[in-house]
């Protein structure tokens, strides 16, 4: 597991690349579109969501890692994951100009 961030962001990250039928140790988080190269339907990004409410209103660790605090309640939580998700979370459907983008890359090769 990458080592880059805090133990519960890794296992966060981790989580939702593998949601994702992604290799977290092949993403490469500092490349510009990093998150278009992987989705997840509308119902995997959900479960996500609900799975890392749980995670972080459960671990007072996490909450200590991730955001500063000790005592989140759960609707703290998930204002939290929405805006994590909002930065980290893939697309539900790749963009068209970035198939677009991705084909005229492989065509060049």
């Amino acid at each position: 597991m990458k080592r880059q961030h805090g133990f519960h962001t890794n296992v966060i990250l981790n989580t939702m690349c593998m949601m994702a039928n992604a290799n977290y140790n092949d993403i490469d988080m500092q490349e510009d579109g990093w998150y278009f190269k992987h989705t997840w339907s509308e119902e995997t990004e959900k479960e996500f969501k609900t799975w890392m409410i749980n995670y972080i209103h459960k671990l007072k660790p996490a909450q200590r890692e991730l955001y500063g605090r000790s005592y989140m309640k759960k609707d703290d939580c998930e204002k939290a994951v929405d805006m994590f998700m909002l930065s980290y979370g893939w697309c539900n459907k790749q963009p068209q100009w970035y198939k677009e983008k991705q084909n005229v890359k492989r065509k060049g090769n």
